[in-house]
């Protein structure tokens, strides 16, 4: 029994998802050969977007914005201009606060917990 060149390729395909560590590859191979939909394409896109650190850059923007704004509460209204807020050390003993801790924002890439300051993970450096 010979093979379709359309069979050839959804069977290289699969073999190539497969390679590429695609769940149920027969159904992205499937989709590409015979609705045309560029599968390769979005699987090795969406693959590649899990692989960064998304999930640090959002934490980092959060971590970042939070800390900011215990420093610059932003536009208030007039009548609540007067309210801030702080981070502040306190004596564990007298409770009284030792010292308010501010500009954190200016420390949160230096505190990077991978050392990397948000830099890729497999990032050389002499990318440009």
């Amino acid at each position: 029994m010979k093979l379709s060149r359309k069979e050839i390729s959804k069977l290289k395909l699969t073999e190539l998802f497969k390679k590429l560590g695609a769940e149920d590859p027969e159904s992205w191979a499937n989709s590409q050969v015979e609705e045309g939909i560029n599968q390769l394409g979005r699987y090795l896109f969406l693959r590649q977007a899990w692989r960064t650190d998304v999930v640090r850059v959002m934490q980092y923007g959060l971590l970042f914005r939070l800390c900011y704004l215990l420093g610059h509460p932003g536009d208030l209204e007039p009548e609540v201009q007067h309210i801030a807020w702080a981070l502040v050390q306190i004596d564990s003993d007298t409770g009284r606060i030792v010292a308010e801790i501010n500009a954190l924002h200016e420390s949160v890439l230096e505190t990077d917990p991978t050392g990397r300051e948000m830099t890729p993970r497999n990032y050389s450096g002499s990318e440009k």
